[in-house]
């Protein structure tokens, strides 16, 4: 799937040999994200890996989605993803399925106590700044992912599938291209070089999506699980997991089915 902020630049002629199907939608629609998400597991009734990677930082769009009052970076960056993989569940019932969120190294920043967890303000309030938005969305995710692989783990369903979170690194991609013209600079003429190239970022985070050793409910950094990103409890951990499910469950349907796409053998 690919978001609307990447459409124009999907590297189409790089992928003319693979067999890929590109879907573009609007992630900051939920109902957007659940129609396809449904037409995709009827479509496609084993998945073996979801890579959940799109990601905002700094939107600067309005500070809400267009059919909701959720911020924006929660939307895109964690209730998106939470609303694909839900749907895709029908598919992602086979033994040995793996979901990978990505999140970030900057979590560690996340602010857990501006909004109640257990308050609708968790993912409707307004942030300090797009910085503060976008660390505790990826916090969150960070979270969702390791309570929903318990949750897995609990059921005689889904038992067989793994969820993780990783950080793939600070790589250079249009992530950054809202941030000020003086951070831009020192990207482009500093930061750059070392910073890692997108290409082998997102080999990376397939090779540990098929990795033979994947520890559900970790949080990985450089193919290795690592400590917790921040002290949060069972509960503060079930609070989220529990607000983002009543999210979904209250999700409309959208009436537009007429995804775009193209498909390249």
């Amino acid at each position: 799937l690919v978001g609307n902020g990447c459409y124009d630049n999907f590297p189409m002629r790089e992928m003319m040999y693979a067999d890929l199907i590109v879907r573009r939608v609007d992630l900051a629609d939920l109902a957007e994200v659940k129609s396809l998400a449904m037409c995709l597991a009827k479509q496609f009734t084993s998945i073996d890996l979801v890579i959940c990677n799109a990601g905002v930082m700094l939107e600067s769009r309005s500070t809400t989605t267009t059919t909701s009052n959720i911020e924006i970076h929660q939307a895109v960056n964690l209730l998106s993803h939470a609303t694909l993989v839900h749907f895709l569940l029908p598919s992602l019932a086979e033994l040995g399925s793996r979901v990978v969120f990505v999140s970030s190294i900057t979590a560690h920043l996340g602010n857990l106590r501006r909004f109640p967890i257990e308050s609708p303000e968790f993912f409707c309030g307004h942030f300090r700044n797009g910085y503060e938005a976008y660390a505790t969305s990826k916090l969150a995710t960070a979270f969702y992912a390791q309570e929903l692989n318990s949750i897995f783990a609990k059921s005689t369903r889904s038992r067989g599938t793994t969820v993780v979170a990783v950080h793939p690194g600070c790589v250079a991609s249009g992530l950054y291209q809202h941030v000020n013209f003086a951070t831009k600079l020192l990207i482009r003429r500093i930061l750059k070089p070392i910073m890692r190239n997108p290409a082998n970022a997102a080999a990376e985070i397939v090779a540990l999506g098929c990795c033979d050793n994947l520890r559900g409910g970790c949080f990985y950094q450089h193919m290795i699980p690592v400590r917790d990103l921040c002290s949060a409890s069972d509960q503060q951990r079930q609070q989220i997991y529990e607000q983002v499910q009543r999210i979904i469950a209250n999700i409309q349907t959208s009436t537009d089915e007429n995804w775009e796409f193209r498909a390249l053998n």
